[in-house]
């Protein structure tokens, strides 16, 4: 912070995300400088990693609680370019630059996960670093998003289950049969998982009470050291009336738990479905029907528990007017203004007239100096308007 303070400082202004891999990025590095600097490179770097974090506490009985951090992180991408280079001094002023690059391919989605001192996330972000030859450094991170472009799902699924009801472990109570079908594998945030049970429990002593159906998942945070941590949590629940006497029911009747993921959405925004180095999250349902009886043992419940994918939203690249028209303004008007600037600063310190009667920069004999140039400083300062 100290070398952002004592040299000057960096803004970003980038098109709107969040972004795709493979889709190019672009946008305008804006450096303030606010004190001479030797002769500098100017780097754009994109960054992404996989981390995981979490503290276990170790109880003693003679002494204090200790805790011992666990965690590693590993590297998703990383791009580093250079856009310019300073053979002179850098003198204070307003430098502007403009850079595109393209995003690695397949990149997973930004995530995000938080619990009681534990952590798992996959971030991303631009960095613009301006470092002289002396170490002189002004520094500049921006966060961006990353998602997974629009996927195929799988189409419609069923699941089943047959529990032989006991009571005391060896009362038989008959039969009953819980079906279970869906329309997709995956939902978005936006979506809602509507599931019909078909239940038959034609061959049961037991009436039945109620439906239910949930949304869990369970977190896994691993290490390089061979340690892990599971945390698990039921996201949505929904249970439903069902009160029949024994052999009521049979598959001609169904009934509709709906478990909306809009209540979970900025949650799931950044917590989907992933199986990663060091963070693996695992969505399922799980669906339970209750029926009349006691002493039922566990192992004869008609219990129905399968996977479901959580995935990003999908995106479409659509260019927005107002934003490009932003970027034109940024641009134009950039250039206007530093060549204003340029110009002014020039006869200001150089005691020369660099305005030609083409109004293009130059000596007071004609000879040019930059005719393409964006940038508020002296004479010998480098052209910065650099595309790549």
């Amino acid at each position: 912070m100290a070398n952002e303070i004592s040299y000057g400082d960096i803004k970003f202004k980038l098109e709107k995300g969040p972004y795709v891999g493979g889709q190019e990025i672009k946008g305008f590095v804006i450096i303030q400088i606010s004190k001479e600097m030797n002769n500098s490179l100017l780097q754009i770097t994109f960054e992404g990693n996989e981390k995981s974090f979490w503290r276990e506490e170790i109880y003693s009985e003679n002494g204090p609680t200790e805790y011992l951090d666990h965690g590693d992180s590993k590297s998703l991408a990383y791009v580093k370019k250079t856009i310019h280079k300073w053979e002179n001094n850098i003198f204070p002023g307003t430098y502007t630059f403009s850079f595109s690059f393209i995003l690695p391919q397949k990149l997973p989605s930004s995530f995000l996960f938080k619990a009681w001192k534990a952590k798992g996330l996959i971030k991303y972000y631009i960095r613009a670093e301006v470092i002289s030859s002396t170490n002189q450094t002004i520094l500049k991170k921006e966060k961006i998003e990353i998602v997974l472009p629009a996927q195929g799902c799988n189409g419609p699924f069923e699941v089943k289950t047959e529990a032989s009801l006991r009571s005391c472990c060896i009362l038989n109570r008959g039969i009953c049969k819980l079906s279970i079908s869906q329309q997709s594998d995956s939902y978005n945030p936006s979506e809602k998982i509507i599931i019909t049970a078909n239940i038959n429990n034609s061959r049961s002593l037991l009436g039945t009470k109620a439906l239910s159906g949930k949304l869990c998942y369970n977190m896994l945070l691993k290490s390089s050291d061979n340690t892990s941590m599971t945390f698990k949590k039921t996201l949505i629940k929904q249970k439903i009336p069902c009160v029949e006497p024994p052999k009521a029911l049979n598959d001609n009747r169904s009934l509709i738990i709906t478990l909306d993921l809009l209540e979970h959405k900025e949650l799931l925004k950044t917590m989907h479905s992933y199986n990663g180095t060091f963070i693996d999250i695992y969505f399922y349902i799980k669906v339970k029907l209750q029926v009349k009886g006691f002493f039922l043992c566990s192992g004869g419940k008609p219990i129905v528990e399968y996977p479901v994918k959580i995935i990003p939203e999908p995106i479409f690249i659509v260019p927005n007017r107002e934003e490009c028209d932003d970027f034109e303004r940024l641009d134009e008007g950039a250039r206007l203004k530093d060549r204003e600037n340029m110009i002014n600063d020039q006869k200001e310190n150089l005691g020369k007239d660099f305005l030609t009667e083409n109004n293009e920069f130059g000596d007071k004999d004609g000879n040019f100096i930059c005719n393409t140039c964006e940038f508020r400083g002296r004479a010998n300062s480098e052209m910065t308007e650099i595309r790549f």
